[in-house]
């Protein structure tokens, strides 16, 4: 479906169609996870005071950073050097899981907070669920993954029916489908991947094998991601928490478009991948700043619908919470639409297999942001968070597509010296041709930590 079938005349037609549906079942998968984050946030938006939707969105990015650990230690490992179908990774996020599970359910219960306990009873099936989804991906069968987000999401739907049924809209409770949802999908991933397993079972020989790789993830993935997240948390020295609320409650209402950013940027990534070697830097590049420019005219277009929306058909839809933030929603549409087209370079460095010129881009981008929303928070309060965001995210964009474009031009050539002195060196029959593991390999992989970043105040 995404992937050219005149993408390179060397891949073997039956090769490009098993990507093709290795990445349509990996679209499908991400849509499907996306689907269930945003019906937990959307609901608990309808049913939260501006606070609380505040202090729950805080608690939902402490869960994305358990996850972006939990794919450090586990999920990305696997997919670089694959075990085969193992429940090693599902023991090390489930040990992992626990780890978070405790401070959480003894904090809920002594400070008589049930969100905090829930999410500390769902800690555990959070990670196993997730990574169960990454063992499947790693051995090529991504409908295995789908299935496990196919019953989270139809898990979610029947307890949510059940609980507007018998008239329980407690944010606790609400919360509580969403980790239900998990759970069932957990428990099929453990009993599925239990039943054919072929890979070692040896934890500590997992631990040993992949010391090295684990140890640099966990660094680099620490850092962006407190990076990229510490917005929001910033932005308490000088708003309140009902101020942050009203802030997270403006990029939920942008769902529609976020929802298309992890649904097709990460497939991107993939087929990019595929044309980084099959194909020249150039199409790649273009290709790249055309699906990031389309995807910021989207936000911009959802921003500006929804700003226009009437304030009852709003309330009736999402709650007073999404009222008070509907002011605030160009705002956060412009700095979205800002950093998905600095996003565009920052991809482009990872599918040209630049690593680490990408992490410190990230890194720069996300500091600008900081320094932006701080700024523009303190001069004029929530109304400048988000103007003041967008120009900090400008600036850093436009540095990091400069150095993105000047390093490719090097690459290019470099390469292209490269390619003239071996073409004297040796007969133009030589030449080698791509191979189609590489390729299968790149396509097969699932959405995860490197894909593009939802905006700090959004990502769930």
């Amino acid at each position: 479906m995404l992937v050219n079938p005149r993408l390179d005349r060397r891949l073997p037609e039956r090769e490009q169609q098993g990507i093709g549906r290795q990445l349509g079942w990996s679209f499908i998968d991400q849509a499907l996870s996306g689907l269930t984050n945003f019906l937990v946030t959307a609901i608990l938006l309808r049913y939260s005071s501006p606070g609380q939707f505040g202090r729950l969105s805080l608690i939902l990015l402490g869960y994305a950073f358990a996850v972006t650990m939990s794919r450090a230690l586990v999920s990305t490992p696997i997919m670089i050097s694959p075990e085969g179908v193992s429940t090693v990774p599902l023991r090390l996020a489930a040990g992992l899981g626990g780890l978070v599970a405790g401070p959480l359910i003894v904090s809920g219960l002594l400070f008589h907070w049930p969100v905090l306990f829930v999410m500390g009873v769902g800690a555990v099936p959070l990670l196993v669920q997730d990574s169960g989804r990454y063992v499947w991906f790693s051995v090529g069968r991504p409908a295995e993954a789908t299935l496990l987000d196919a019953i989270w999401t139809l898990t979610q739907f029947g307890l949510l029916a059940a609980l507007f049924a018998v008239g329980h809209r407690q944010t606790s409770w609400l919360l509580a489908s969403w980790i239900g949802g998990a759970a069932a999908s957990a428990i099929v991933a453990w009993q599925r991947i239990q039943r054919r397993e072929d890979g070692r079972r040896d934890v500590r020989y997992y631990l040993s094998r992949h010391r090295a790789q684990i140890r640099t993830l966990l660094g680099e993935y620490l850092v962006v991601t407190v990076v990229a997240q510490a917005t929001p948390y910033a932005t308490l020295l000088v708003l309140n928490i009902s101020e942050v609320g009203s802030l997270r409650a403006a990029l939920t209402l942008l769902a529609p478009a976020t929802l298309l950013l992890q649904a097709f940027i990460p497939q991107f990534l993939r087929e990019g991948a595929v044309r980084a070697n099959l194909s020249s830097r150039g199409s790649v590049e273009r290709s790249l700043f055309r699906l990031h420019t389309a995807l910021a005219g989207l936000i911009g277009l959802v921003g500006v619908v929804t700003w226009l929306l009437p304030g009852q058909l709003l309330h009736d839809a999402f709650g007073a919470t999404a009222v008070r933030a509907q002011p605030l929603v160009l705002g956060a549409a412009c700095a979205l639409a800002i950093l998905v087209l600095a996003m565009a370079s920052i991809s482009g460095m990872r599918v040209l297999g630049l690593p680490r010129l990408a992490m410190s881009s990230r890194i720069g981008l996300g500091l600008a942001e900081l320094a932006g929303a701080l700024v523009g928070a303190d001069l004029f309060g929530t109304a400048g968070a988000y103007p003041g965001s967008a120009a900090g995210l400008l600036v850093g964009g436009l540095v990091i597509t400069i150095r993105f474009l000047q390093m490719s031009d090097s690459k290019a050539h470099r390469g292209s010296t490269r390619s003239i002195r071996r073409r004297k060196q040796v007969a133009p029959r030589s030449a080698p041709v791509s191979s189609p593991a590489i390729v299968t390999a790149n396509a097969a992989a699932p959405e995860g930590v490197h894909q593009p970043e939802m905006h700090s105040f959004g990502a769930e």
